[in-house]
């Protein structure tokens, strides 16, 4: 575990008072779920969360996709399942926000990562406020063979048949403290819930992580490298390899949790130089005047490339006009583990239906 100091300065033992506050609620919610004075929901048939116990970005979407891509390929039917976080009209009652690859929401309607996940495999992609009828509503009424939820490892009302936890192997738990004096969503005790453990470090495809230290023992392990792999306009048009922005003067548009992993890879991909980035929070939407403005000073500043994310290209989209923003595809590349992703899966695919 990290030794780093405790966040805050000044404000650290306030912050002290919050995190045991929450791992108080934490640990409460844990036992109303044992005792059965809450509880869990089965859908009908075999449910796979893609989760981890950090805030911020983890490679959770480009994970989603991987694995939905790679049920598709086995002749399965996949939905997906997402809170739809960050978007402006909230789904309480199951929407759906693509199907085959049709777009049916936008990001207002759904939230980037639904559409980025729509636009991005050929499953059928829900939101719901409750996951659990989301789930269902994938099942009951759009009939598929299995359901991916989003974001799910703490979501205790909705039963799953395998636990996936990201992990980032350059800082996997921060300074081991949770919110908000560090990055945990609950203590680190509780990966002994995992079935899988997902680890990258960002683009560095090269740096293998090991077996994390503070890991139960018996949870297998996936290492994973988020390789930028093309670049290509906002809007549609041909893709390129992303390794054409080696010696380009770039500009950068991020609002996502973690742009600083969005310039390394940049860079990492031989980027002459970042003249100009703006970097907002996490799905922030941006308006029609704010992007003019980011295009005239990045064109000021002599960018060649003016790049944003996939995630962002979806809020994007809808104010883009005739900018010339160009999209960074960033995916997930298997380095070790492969035996061992392809028997949690066979194992989950195999308990449902219940």
């Amino acid at each position: 575990m990290s030794t780093k100091p405790p966040l805050g300065g000044p404000y650290a033992p306030l912050l002290g008072v919050g995190a045991l506050a929450l791992e108080g609620a934490v640990l409460a919610r844990r036992a109303l779920y044992s005792l059965g004075v809450w509880k869990t929901r089965r859908a009908d048939g075999p449910v796979i969360s893609v989760g981890n116990i950090t805030l911020g970005g983890n490679g959770k979407t480009p994970m989603t996709i991987f694995l939905a891509n790679r049920l598709e390929a086995r002749g399965l039917s996949v939905a997906v399942v997402s809170r739809g976080y960050g978007a402006k009209l909230k789904a309480r009652s199951p929407k759906l926000v693509g199907d085959e690859g049709r777009l049916l929401l936008d990001a207002a309607g759904a939230g980037d990562e639904p559409v980025l996940i729509a636009t991005k495999t050929r499953a059928q992609v829900v939101v719901s406020i409750d996951r659990t009828s989301g789930a269902r509503f994938a099942f009951d009424e759009r009939g598929v063979d299995v359901v991916l939820l989003d974001d799910g490892f703490q979501h205790w009302r909705l039963g799953r048949d395998l636990d996936i936890v990201m992990i980032d192997g350059s800082e996997p738990f921060g300074n081991g403290r949770l919110f908000p004096a560090g990055t945990l969503r609950e203590p680190q005790a509780a990966l002994s819930r995992a079935d899988l453990l997902v680890v990258h470090r960002g683009h560095q495809a090269w740096r293998s992580v090991g077996r994390l230290a503070g890991v139960p023992d018996g949870i297998p392990q996936v290492e994973v490298a988020m390789l930028p792999t093309s670049v290509g306009p906002l809007l549609g048009g041909s893709r390129q390899p992303a390794a054409i922005l080696a010696g380009k003067r770039v500009a950068l548009l991020a609002a996502i949790a973690r742009p600083e992993r969005f310039r390394r890879a940049v860079q990492g991909l031989g980027a002459l130089e970042v003249v100009h980035e703006r970097f907002l929070r996490d799905h922030a939407f941006m308006s029609t005047a704010e992007l003019a403005q980011f295009v005239s000073e990045a064109h000021r500043r002599g960018a060649e490339y003016l790049l944003t994310t996939e995630k962002d290209g979806a809020r994007l989209s809808g104010v883009a006009g005739a900018a010339p923003l160009f999209t960074l595809s960033i995916e997930p590349v298997l380095l070790s583990g492969e035996v061992e992703l392809e028997r949690a899966l066979e194992r989950a695919l195999r308990r449902g239906p219940f």
